[in-house]
């Protein structure tokens, strides 16, 4: 596995990956954040899938998949925004 962090660029300021995705992440809801961390695999974590995620956290299947599109629909107009910045 490649360790090697890509630099980003958030208007003028050079940022890593990891504290992009933070701050990023840290503007989710609670729910939303836990979800996309172990859906995504970040932070050390390993791909988890619905079903897994929902029993981690104590919730339905339902709850976890609404948080998830709602938490990749949020992901994708950020990164899309600052992109584009």
């Amino acid at each position: 596995m490649n360790n090697k962090v890509i630099p980003l660029r958030k208007g003028r300021q050079k940022i890593k990956n990891y504290e992009f995705i933070c701050e990023i992440l840290n503007s989710f809801l609670p729910l939303e954040r836990k979800v996309l961390i172990l859906y995504l695999g970040l932070f050390g974590n390993r791909y988890h899938d619905d079903f897994e995620t929902g029993r981690l956290l104590n919730e339905s299947k339902d709850d976890i998949q609404k948080a998830r599109e709602t938490g990749l629909k949020k992901l994708r107009k950020k990164i899309n925004l600052i992109s584009h910045s």
